[in-house]
């Protein structure tokens, strides 16, 4: 049962397939959901809500679970020191010492969709073949 998760790190919501559920064996008066992270990972499974809150344009919305079907959020903004943190890392992916590239490869890995932009951007003028090969790598694994 999916209990906590904070709205802004929700990229999307979707409801699981009814023939799915009846299959595996969840009843269809408690639909699941799939949640997708904006870091990439992914949550299935029961919510605990009745409805989900909104702010749009400064106000409040409040839409029952039993009427989402599929729900998408726009990307978040991010701050100036997570751009920052991004290209640091960046700059990382092409350290003289293996291990701080793994790391480097792993934490930009961590950002998920957030850091895709900032490594797409990156991706077209880097020289350096190994960080072309690690952006190239992480960027893979957001699809």
């Amino acid at each position: 049962m999916i209990r906590v998760i904070h709205a802004a790190k929700v990229r999307r919501i979707e409801r699981i397939d009814r023939a799915a559920i009846s299959a595996a064996g969840i009843s269809e008066a408690n639909p699941s959901f799939e949640v997708e992270r904006w870091d990439g990972g992914v949550l299935i499974g029961l919510i605990d809500l009745d409805a989900i809150s909104f702010k749009v344009q400064g106000q409040d919305w409040k839409v029952p679970l039993r009427d989402i079907v599929r729900l998408e959020t726009p990307s978040p903004e991010l701050t100036r020191e997570a751009r920052e943190q991004i290209s640091a890392l960046i700059e990382q992916l092409g350290a003289s010492e293996w291990s701080e590239r793994e790391e480097a490869t792993q934490e930009l890995g961590a950002f998920g969709y957030l850091a895709g932009p900032i490594l797409r951007r990156e991706l077209r003028v880097v020289k350096d073949p190994e960080v072309s090969r690690r952006i190239e790598r992480i960027l893979a694994g957001l699809n």
